[in-house]
This record gives structure tokens, sequence and C-alpha cells, in this order.
């Protein structure tokens, strides 16, 4: 019997300008973890992933619960960043109000092969910030989990764009914003909604919404996929050339 071949995806939401103390970072790390763990609790032990020669931190979540508070979780990402916060930005506060020194944490999950699950929080950084997670091509999960994972990473942090992206769509040379197999582009975004009129359009917040150019993610070589997908990332390179694509806060 043939094998079906998975495509590995990744999903990524950002926000652009924008900066972020350690507590609001804790704040909504916790509520998108509680949240995660309440489509799949696959998400109820996660790991920070600490310096070489510390031990990872250990966090458990359910879809109400978190066993660190946000302050208890503030207080140890702060922690890690002191030394290099009183080095290089003294005169920025030494404590988790701190908003002007550039972060990224990772987290993986518990055991084989969930430790492959990659999840990546950069904030604080000049132009785009970033929460993705990176899946391994031996996760075999249908449409409808993936869209559940990205509306609650969505409607935890509220970006201004985002989406679910095959890893194929790296051969494409997509720019920074651009479509993925699930889009989404707030109402902050100066897209023009009628690119995704072949799209499946799915609420997500208030008068808000996610564009899947498919609802099949466990294929064979499909070439109307591919087709797809190309030509969505074609439309956004020239978006992106004109300058057309802008965030309006």
């Amino acid at each position: 019997m043939e094998e079906i071949k998975t495509r590995r995806y990744y999903i990524a939401i950002r926000w652009i300008d924008k900066q972020m103390s350690y507590i609001e970072s804790a704040c909504l790390l916790n509520s998108v973890f509680k949240a995660l763990s309440k489509v799949d609790n696959l998400f109820e032990e996660i790991n920070l992933i600490s310096n070489p020669g510390k031990p990872n931190v250990k966090l458990f979540y359910t879809s109400r619960n978190s066993s660190l508070s946000d302050n208890e979780f503030a207080e140890i990402l702060f922690k890690r960043d002191k030394y290099w916060i009183k080095k290089l930005k003294p005169d920025t506060p030494l404590n988790v109000e701190n908003r002007d020194y550039p972060r990224t944490e990772i987290f993986t999950l518990k055991g084989k092969p969930l430790e492959h699950i990659k999840i990546h929080f950069s904030v604080g950084n000049v132009g785009t910030n970033e929460f993705s997670i990176e899946f391994p091509r031996i996760l075999t999960k249908d449409f409808e989990w993936y869209k559940q994972i990205l509306l609650s990473v969505i409607k935890v942090f509220k970006p201004d764009y985002g989406g679910l992206y095959p890893i194929i769509i790296q051969k494409l040379d997509p720019p920074l914003i651009t479509a993925g197999w699930i889009s989404y582009f707030s109402n902050r975004m100066s897209v023009d909604k009628r690119i995704f009129n072949d799209c499946t359009k799915i609420s997500v917040l208030e008068n808000e919404f996610i564009y899947a150019i498919e609802d099949q993610h466990m294929i064979r070589g499909n070439d109307e996929q591919d087709r797809k997908l190309s030509n969505m990332v074609d439309i956004f390179k020239q978006l992106n050339k004109t300058q057309t694509i802008k965030c309006h806060w």
C-alpha cells in the first residue's frame, strides 16, 4: 500500500511595532497555552528552554489553570535577562514592567516525538514581533485541528496578520507579509479581502475572518493546491513591491 506523504506546517502570527513588558508577555503566553491545552492535551505540559547548563522550566496547563501565575512567569522571564538589561539598557526599568529589552523565548512539548514541536515567541524587536509553532512531518492532524490551533492563537494575541503555512511555501520565496494555506489579516491591515473570494471564509474575531485555500492537509502531491498557493504568494509579492500593505493603528 502506498504511503501517504504528509506535509509539514507552521503557524505564525505577527504584530507590527509593538513593545511588550515581561508581565504582558507572561499573561499572553499563559493565556495561549491554556487555550491550546483546551484544543489538545498535547499542550498540557510545556518546556521553556533555558540557557545551556541550566534546567528547562516545566509549565503545566489545563483549559482553566496554569502552574505559574502571570507574575511568577514574568519573574522567570525577566530574571533570565536581568544581567543584560542592566548592561545594555541601564536607563530602563529593572523589573517585569520593562518594555525596552528585545527577547526571544523557545518552548517545546513533552516527550518524543512532541519535542519536535517548537514554539517561538519574539517580542520587543524593531519592526515585527512573532508567535509561531513549527510542527514535524510525523504529526498527522487534519484541517479542523490546525484550524482550531490557529483560531486559539489569534483570539489570544489579536495580531495584525498570520496564518497556517506549509513548509514548501519557503521554496516560493514569499515576502514577510504573505498568505498561506489559511490566512488572517486584521482590519488594521490594508489588504483587499477580495483577494480571498475563492477561499473558505471562517469567522474568528468580531467582523474579522480567516481564509482557507483548502480544507485538506494530509495529501499526496497535489498540483492544484500548489498552484493555488503559488498564485496567492505571487499576489502578495506584487502587493509588497508596490508597498500597498500597511498596518493602521
